[in-house]
């Protein structure tokens, strides 16, 4: 059995198309217990984040 050294150490960005960006936001926020962290409304896109993963919306 060959060992292998892992290379990555988690997740720190994702980007999500999502049909309601108001909505989905109220989930991460309400449930999930993120933070918005910034935001470019002519895109739109909104980024949330727990302190770990950076969610693009």
């Amino acid at each position: 059995m060959t060992t292998s050294t892992t290379r990555t150490q988690g997740v720190h960005h994702i980007g999500l198309t999502v049909p309601r960006i108001d909505a989905t936001q109220a989930f991460f926020q309400e449930a999930l217990g993120f933070s918005q962290v910034g935001e470019v409304p002519d895109y739109p896109a909104v980024f949330v984040s727990d302190g770990t993963v950076m969610m693009t919306l």
